[in-house]
């Protein structure tokens, strides 16, 4: 594992990075360790290490996440985040870019997508944007979906084994939360039915939204009746 604070009066954002090819794992870290927006970046190599570490600190702002891992997949590990720590965002770093691979992270929680070689800029410019509420995706990679999908090599049942995996992405608070919204309360009545502040209300809605690929609330109950997931 490796790690670098630069003081809490510079603190920006706080990066772990999931990656277990020591190279990559070095060449990522130091490029985060040169971007002024960070105030400390950790490098682990394995699902169990990472799970470790976001159990003894859980203020992470972003995730970024290889695939193929020794002990797994990394969607594990951005599945685990999204619950530990909901208002960080996940992106995945891998040389994976067929359909089914990015389907699964992006049902997983991942916003972003980015190739492994991609240069320093465009690294830093796809944290940013997946920070600023986006969904940023490496050309590559988007090149790759794209021609996939217009081929037809994207089959109806690798979307829908994906979109299976969507029914388990919301915790169980999530789910009371969306259920309580969906019969009509606003926010404080749900915060007061569910025992909850009302500033945490907004959070939940948001990673709710973010899990679904909704844009708003009736989107959302749309798609978690459709998944089974409310009724």
């Amino acid at each position: 594992m490796s790690a670098n604070n630069k003081g809490a009066h510079s603190r920006v954002m706080k990066i772990i990075v999931l990656e277990d090819e020591p190279q990559m794992l070095d060449r990522i870290v130091n490029i985060l360790n040169d971007w002024a927006a960070t105030s400390s970046v950790i490098g682990c190599a394995t699902n169990a290490e990472f799970s470790k570490i976001i159990e003894q600190e859980k203020d992470f702002d972003v995730l970024l996440a290889d695939l193929k891992l020794p002990d797994g997949d990394g969607c594990d590990s951005i599945r685990l985040i999204s619950r530990k720590i909901p208002q960080s965002v996940s992106i995945v770093i891998s040389s994976m870019s067929d359909g089914p691979s990015v389907c699964a992270a992006i049902y997983s929680g991942a916003v972003g997508y980015m190739h492994k070689d991609d240069s320093s800029l465009s690294i830093i410019r796809l944290i940013e944007d997946a920070r600023a509420g986006l969904s940023p995706m490496s050309p590559s990679i988007a090149k790759t979906l794209f021609s996939q999908i217009q081929r037809g090599e994207l089959k109806s049942q690798e979307m829908t084994t994906s979109q299976s995996a969507a029914s388990k992405l919301l915790t169980p608070r999530q789910i009371e939360v969306l259920e309580t919204i969906a019969k009509g309360f606003s926010y404080e009545e749900t915060a007061q039915v569910l025992g909850l502040s009302k500033n945490t209300i907004p959070t939940h809605v948001r990673n709710i939204y973010r899990k679904l690929q909704s844009n708003n609330k009736s989107e959302a109950i749309y798609e978690a009746r459709q998944l089974g997931i409310i009724e």
